[in-house]
């Protein structure tokens, strides 16, 4: 019969594992101590034993150490961030002036084009004269034709 493990037992395959430089895992847990005891026993066994570790307490040098690598972290992230905010801004000008520029350019289009509308305009209206003016002529002539016609379809 196999015989109850405890967190003796535990701990010490804890550390045989940890020595051979092997994962405490719970199969590897269970096959250290021989397959003695069910997971849920690990399970709560190694709970225990993980919770009564010394926590690692901090050492002033280790603190002031990291509080100055913190400040120095914190000042480079400020430095490259007002460095991307200036490039903005500088994109930010630069595009400003070049949607002046476009606004100059759309307005004197706008205004080629109204000047081209009316010069449509009055190209339209004067073919229009012209066009009166050619019928005009042209009646006469065509009356003449007309009678000549007849009188050929005649003769």
């Amino acid at each position: 019969m196999k015989s109850a493990i405890i967190k003796a037992d535990v701990q010490r395959a804890i550390q045989a594992l940890a020595s051979q430089g092997k994962k405490t895992a719970f199969a590897a847990l269970h096959a250290a101590l021989d397959n003695r005891g069910s997971m849920s026993t690990l399970v709560r066994l190694k709970a225990k034993i993980e919770a009564g570790a010394q926590p690692v307490t901090d050492s002033p040098e280790a603190l002031k150490a990291f509080g100055e690598i913190w400040s120095l972290a914190v000042e480079e992230g400020r430095k490259k961030r007002e460095a991307v905010l200036l490039k903005l801004k500088e994109t930010n000008a630069t595009l400003a002036v070049d949607n002046e520029h476009l606004e100059g350019a759309l307005a004197k289009a706008q205004d080629q084009v109204k000047g081209l509308e009316r010069a449509k305009l009055q190209t339209e209206a004067e073919l229009n004269q012209i066009r009166v003016r050619v019928e005009a002529e042209l009646a006469p002539t065509r009356a003449v034709l007309s009678d000549a016609a007849t009188k050929a379809a005649a003769a």
